[in-house]
């Protein structure tokens, strides 16, 4: 029995040791990303674009668009603040049971993030990093702000972006 807590412990330990790394790894990533362009910066190049288009143009944006993008991207959005646990668990049960990367659990702030500054392809370190500017969105800019910016840059498909 005291092999088997012995192990456990050890386990539990070695765990704490990734994760602390991989928290490590993800804020070093996000401390390179905003030193090389602030997200400010960034927020205002992308309300710069001569096709943005702000939420309150209710001529040019449906509300049933804005409705139908919260409630397929981030059905949480405007009710949490940071991540979204109950879809990151699902997400990771998920590709647990799969064997592979099926499902994100990413919320607004965090697509917006990683279209912001990463690439699509799929890394923890890249999912901490969104977590920080995750944070940082959400502390200088209202849901309404966040939910414009990213249906201003995410891709629609056949080579549109932005509404």
């Amino acid at each position: 029995m005291k092999v088997i807590k012995h192990f456990v412990l050890v386990l539990l330990i070695l765990l704490l040791i990734g994760a602390g790394w991989l928290t490590a790894s993800g804020h070093q990533r996000y401390k390179e990303a905003i030193a090389e362009v602030p997200l400010t910066d960034k927020i205002e190049e992308v309300k710069q674009r001569e096709d943005y288009t702000p939420l309150d143009k209710a001529i040019e944006i449906s509300p049933d668009f804005v409705n139908a993008v919260v409630a397929v991207e981030d059905r949480r959005f405007y009710t949490r603040k940071g991540i979204d646990v109950i879809s990151l668990g699902r997400a990771l049960l998920t590709n647990l049971i799969s064997g592979e990367v099926k499902e994100g659990g990413s919320t607004i702030p965090q697509q917006l993030a990683k279209n912001l500054y990463f690439t699509h392809k799929p890394s923890l370190t890249r999912k901490i990093a969104e977590v920080f500017f995750l944070y940082d969105l959400e502390a200088a800019y209202s849901k309404d702000e966040i939910l414009a910016f990213y249906v201003n840059v995410i891709y629609y498909g056949d080579g549109h972006y932005g509404i």
